[in-house]
């Protein structure tokens, strides 16, 4: 994971973060992880997620309705990439 420099516009260095997350993670469990490793003093509400996807050359928006669209949107390709929409930080 990276933070987002605002004023500087770049990002911090990597991190990685490895938590226990439940049989059926949510975004709400990596935001908490996140607020745990970090030891901040926030909501989760007040954490944004994206994920970088190079192929396409985007960000990808890490909210439960980007998510739902995207799973909904593989599934109507038939024959293609069958793939489950994993998380990576």
């Amino acid at each position: 994971m990276r933070k987002r420099e605002i004023e500087t516009k770049s990002y911090g260095p990597y991190e990685e973060l490895i938590w226990k997350a439940p049989a059926e993670p949510k975004i709400e469990d990596a935001k908490k992880a996140i607020i745990s490793f970090k030891k901040l003093d926030i909501q989760p509400e007040g954490i944004e997620l994206a994920k970088y996807v190079p192929h396409e050359f985007t960000w990808l928006h890490m909210h439960i309705n980007v998510i739902e669209k995207e799973l909904k949107n593989k599934k109507s390709k038939k024959g293609k990439n069958r793939s489950k929409f994993a998380l990576w930080f």
